[in-house]
């Protein structure tokens, strides 16, 4: 069961990934996501950079 939910919980972050690109894509504007893990492991699973700077998800 566990195992279920660690692949829904990955599932639904490609989904969001994937509508945030598609969206970008369909307004004629790059691909400028990213996705950030420092040493100790930590996470920001969406960046998307912009003219003023960043912003995570």
């Amino acid at each position: 069961m566990l195992e279920r939910d660690k692949m829904r919980g990955a599932l639904f972050e490609n989904f969001v990934v994937m509508e945030a690109l598609k969206h970008r894509f369909n307004q004629g504007k790059a691909s400028n996501l990213f996705y950030f893990r420092d040493a100790t492991g930590n996470e920001i699973d969406l960046l998307l950079f912009t003219g003023g700077g960043g912003r995570g998800c």
